[in-house]
Parts: structure tokens; sequence; C-alpha cells
């Protein structure tokens, strides 16, 4: 049986929601409050974050120009305290499109040494009826002005693999990235969906495609059913992790795979490279990914419980999982190395990170019966998988914005150990500063 950490506690908020409603562990130093939230376009949307060697916050997602359909990668930067930082692209905020009229989703973004941004995600190129779509990559200087020495103009476009034209011309293929890693050698390894398999591509600096991993500089893996790669992780030996969801129904599992430098499958993690998690009778989403020391490799995401009978707003949870090297499930953490949380009942987990101490975050939305109809979910675990109590009384933390709708989308740790969390919120980019559970 697996163990569903806080399920009283969840029970009982059904029936009291407000007493999540006051803010917990926020970090005044940031914003004033610990949350900030910036209009970017029409409206807008963040996620993923990352943070600079200076404390400096980039969030990235996608940017509407207008009502219509036409979006923008889009990138927004602060100081420490949480304000804009108008030394990037003059207003702390900057848009990127490739091609006047497409729509662009940016999904995630890394930093390099060097202070250069590189975001990425999809592109639609909107030639035909067909529902299509390119990987798309864009790297920026640290003022926030294009890269001009990738790609010639900052920008480029990439398949996984499939032809993107097909035998009449057509526009066929939808190539999606999700997530991207840099080596230590500056080249690119990105992440995603390829025509329902599990999909990696790798760059070299210049932005051309690096023909030396798998051969033509892409692989697609399958899961025999359809599956999407959201979360990437690069060991120090150089191998290469990509989690995410194989699709079956109403029995979605997480779907993790492991790579050689080369690109091609690891054989000695789980027999073939692949393994598949389940969480009994439902489906379980995958969203993040981070590698341990020891080389043991944590996923996280959410568990949602089709087949659940009870309250109805019980359904959905955070869901962990934690892998031995070998590709094994590590029952030395939770419950037969599985972990399932609920906060209000209706929890979405999106990303997870790792502190210095092997605690492990996992951050995500929480939805609720009333109004805000959501917010940020945070919640920390201890290195067994047991949620961590010194973080808050429950180990777990919301946080609203007001009365306006929230999604928490990306996490990640930094290096004093103050956590921060990216979404949006009222169709805004969200950011939210967290103090490490010591004051700190």
């Amino acid at each position: 049986m697996l163990r569903v950490a806080g399920t009283a506690c969840c029970l009982a908020l059904c029936a009291a929601a407000p007493a999540w409603a006051a803010p917990s562990g926020l970090d005044p130093s940031f914003s004033a409050d610990g949350r900030q939230m910036t209009q970017v376009g029409a409206r807008a949307g963040g996620k993923d974050v990352a943070v600079q060697p200076d404390g400096k916050v980039v969030v990235t997602g996608t940017i509407h120009v207008n009502e219509d359909a036409v979006t923008r990668f889009g990138v927004v930067r602060y100081l420490p305290n949480g304000a804009l930082d108008r030394s990037f692209s003059g207003d702390g905020k900057t848009a990127v499109a490739f091609g006047q009229n497409q729509s662009n989703d940016a999904r995630a973004v890394a930093l390099q040494p060097d202070g250069r941004i590189v975001v990425v995600g999809s592109t639609n190129p909107a030639q035909s009826s067909y529902d299509s779509s390119d990987v798309a990559l864009a790297r920026l200087r640290s003022d926030g002005q294009l890269d001009t020495s990738f790609s010639s103009d900052g920008k480029q476009t990439a398949h996984f693999g499939l032809p993107p034209v097909d035998e009449d011309g057509l526009r066929g293929a939808s190539d999606e990235a999700n997530d991207v890693a840099l080596q230590p050698d500056g080249r690119i390894v990105v992440a995603g969906d390829a025509e329902g398999r599990f999909a990696l591509a790798r760059l070299r600096a210049d932005g051309a495609l690096d023909t030396s991993f798998a051969g033509d500089g892409n692989h697609a893996s399958t899961f025999s059913t359809s599956s999407q790669a959201y979360a990437l992780a690069l060991a120090p030996d150089g191998k290469i992790v990509a989690a995410g969801t194989r699709r079956g129904g109403d029995s979605n599992t997480f779907a993790l795979a492991r790579y050689r430098a080369d690109g091609t499958l690891d054989t000695s993690f789980a027999g073939d490279g692949k393994q598949v998690t389940g969480f009994g009778e439902g489906g379980a989403d995958a969203q993040g990914v981070a590698l341990q020391p020891d080389g043991r490799i944590v996923l996280g995401g959410s568990f949602d419980d089709t087949w659940y009978s009870g309250p109805p707003n019980v359904r959905s949870k955070f869901a962990l999982a934690r892998y031995r090297p070998d590709g094994e499930l590590d029952t030395s953490f939770g419950a037969e190395g599985r972990q399932t949380t609920s906060f209000y009942g209706r929890d979405v987990g999106k990303d997870l990170a790792l502190q210095g101490d092997g605690k492990i975050v996992l951050a995500g939305t929480i939805l609720f019966a009333g109004s805000p109809p959501s917010a940020f979910g945070l919640a920390r675990y201890r290195p067994d998988g047991e949620l961590d109590t010194s973080f808050s009384p429950s180990g777990r933390q919301v946080t609203r914005f007001g009365s306006a709708d929230a999604s928490g989308e990306a996490v990640t740790v930094q290096a004093n150990g103050r956590i921060v969390v990216a979404g949006s919120a009222d169709s805004q980019f969200a950011s939210a500063r967290y103090l490490d559970g010591s004051g700190r």
C-alpha cells in the first residue's frame, strides 16, 4: 500500500480551506511580502525560473501580444530584492518572436556561466491547417538582447528526427521542447516530445545540431504507448536523464529514461534504459527530475486518483518517486520508493529541486472549490521521503496572490537555501520566494 502523506489533514482542509489562507515562510526581503507579479504583454504565464550567481532571478514563459493567438517567448529578470532589473532590456522584460504571426511557447530556461540565457520551447510555423510545431531555442546576452553568435540571429528551430513535411508537402510533425540543460563544454541538450515519443536533441554552442549525438543530433524513444518527456538532468559522468509520462488511458505512469553521452539508451539502467512507475489505479505524470550526488534519481509530479470514492475534492496529489542508480525503485524512500501528498485534494505537482542538505522541494498548483480558485503549493521532504515539519508544521505551504487565480510551475533553490517558485497569477508572471525554514 502506498503511503499518503497528510491524508487526515487533507480531509480537514476540505471543510476548512481558509486554514491555508495566511502566507507562511515567505521572504519579506523579496518585493516586501515575498511575492511579485509582472504584467508582460496583454497576458502572460511563467513556466520556468533560474537564479544567477549574483542572486538575480530569471523567469521565462509565454506572453500574448494581444488577445489573438500571437504569442512570444517572454523573459523577465528581477534584482535580488524582487524589483525589475532595468539593466535587462531597458525595463527588465524582453520578448522573442519566431515570425510575426506565429504561436511561440517558452517552457524552460538555463543560464550559461558567462551570463547568457538559453530559452527553449516550441513555435508553430502556421504554414498549414495541420497542428504542427517545431522545437525553438533563443539565446540572450546578459543585457537581454538576442545573442547573434548563436545561429546568426540568436534563434534556432529544430526537429526531433521526424520529417517536418510529409510526402504531399504538408506540415504534420509536432515537436515540442519542454526542458533544457547545458553541458560543461557549452553544448545544449533539449528534451521534449516528438509525436508521442520521448525525444532529445543536442546542439553545439553556436546553435547548430551536434551530429555526434545519436548520429544526427537527435534521438526519440518509445515506451510502447504515447509518451512525453517534460524534464531533463545531466549526470557528472555525462549521462542524460529524461523524465515524463507514459500515456495509457486512465493508467498513465511516471516514465524515466537514461542515455549515454552519445545519445543512445543506457542499457545498464533498468535493462533497456527505460523505467515506468505507477501509483495505483489512476494516472501519474512526472514533471520534474533531479539527481542526487550518490546517483539516485528523484522524480516529482502528481498522481490523479481517478478511482477514488471519498470526498469529491480529494483526487489529485503531489507525487514523488526515487530510483537507485540501476533504475530500480529505492525502497528506502517513502513507501516502496514512492510518496504522495495532499494539500486540499486537487493538487498538481509541477517541478522539484534538491537542497544542499538532501531535502527535496516539490512545487505546483493547489486547486480550491472557492475563491481564489488556485494558489502556489510547496512541499518539502526529508531525504527519506517524509514531509519536513521544520519547513512548516505540516511540511507544506500555500501561497495566494490576493483573489487572483495562480499557478505554480517551477522551483529552484538559491545558494543561500531560499526557495523561489515561479508561475502565473491573474494572467501575469508571478514569483514567490521562501525562507528555508530556519529563518534564513
